[in-house]
């Protein structure tokens, strides 16, 4: 029996699985390796989860993220200049 390794399943399968539901898409290697050098290492869990918010921060400012929510931004701000009374019944 193969026991897996934390480093993979705590760490690796958070990016996996983000690239996955951010993107739609599988991280390439090239993506994949720097990314989970971002959040490696021996660290705390209170440590492990910062560099999962730093990550994650990050992720969020890269351009392909930015085109992909680029309309949704937009349509949230539209609906920020809308007046209180339209939301009432």
């Amino acid at each position: 029996m193969t026991i897996p390794s934390p480093e993979f399943t705590d760490r690796g399968y958070f990016i996996y699985r983000f690239y996955e539901a951010a993107l739609g898409r599988l991280p390439r290697y090239a993506e994949f390796v720097p990314d989970m050098a971002s959040i490696s290492g021996f660290q705390s869990m209170a440590e492990n989860e910062a560099s999962k918010v730093e990550f994650i921060t990050g992720f969020m400012a890269r351009q392909e993220f930015a085109d992909k929510y680029a309309v949704l931004n937009r349509n949230l701000q539209h609906w920020d200049t809308m007046p209180p009374s339209v939301f009432q019944l």
